[in-house]
């Protein structure tokens, strides 16, 4: 296992802690995965959205609300 892993199942930590904790995601490649997993999860979640089909004014809100929250474009 990482080291970022090895010090988050210990528990919790200080925000002295932080900056140290941010070295370690960074250095193992967890900050990667994260922003890997969030983008896929993020595509998911944009798909399912469209599958739903919401129509109507309703509709055009809430895929407008989506795209300013994740400043992307459907």
């Amino acid at each position: 296992k990482d080291a970022f892993y090895e010090r988050w199942n210990k528990g919790l930590f200080t925000s002295d802690e932080i900056p140290g904790l941010a070295d370690l995601m960074e250095r193992d490649g967890t900050k990667l995965r994260t922003i890997e997993i969030a983008e896929q999860m993020t595509d998911l979640a944009i798909q399912n959205l469209r599958l739903a089909n919401p129509e109507g004014e309703a509709g055009n809100v809430l895929f407008e609300m989506t795209n300013h929250l994740l400043n992307r474009e459907h």
